[in-house]
């Protein structure tokens, strides 16, 4: 079998993502499996946005410095229950600007994740 990249080279094995015939030039190992070059960048794209989320740290920090007394931070950050939580004792209450200001501090310290689990993003990519 010939390699799908390098038609005039022999495979050594295949892409475990999607099956296609790779040479040892094409083979990219990761996590112990081969790759081809397409998908292993696919792969590792995806590994990334697992490790770093795709909610932007200083979007929730000012979405929680001027509109937290209404949730919009909690609501941005994917915590809908919290969200209508903090909003009804603000609204009914009066007592949301505590939690308010304990989101504002915990966005700007970034102890605050996203309702994955997943770290807030930083910087632009």
């Amino acid at each position: 079998m010939k390699c799908a990249y390098h038609p005039e080279v022999d495979a050594v094995g295949s892409c475990v993502n999607c099956g296609k015939m790779i040479c040892t030039e094409c083979t990219v190992p990761l996590g112990g499996k081969s790759y081809c070059e397409a998908c292993a960048g696919e792969v590792f794209a995806k590994k990334q946005e697992e490790l770093v989320g795709t909610k932007s740290w200083l979007t929730a920090l000012l979405f929680s410095i001027f509109l937290g007394w209404l949730a919009v931070d909690r609501f941005y950050l994917g915590y809908v229950g919290l969200g209508i939580l903090k909003l009804l004792l603000t609204i009914l209450l009066g007592v949301g600007a505590i939690w308010w200001l304990i989101d504002i501090i915990l966005i700007a310290t970034d102890s605050l994740k996203d309702a994955k689990g997943q770290p807030l993003r930083h910087g632009a990519y």
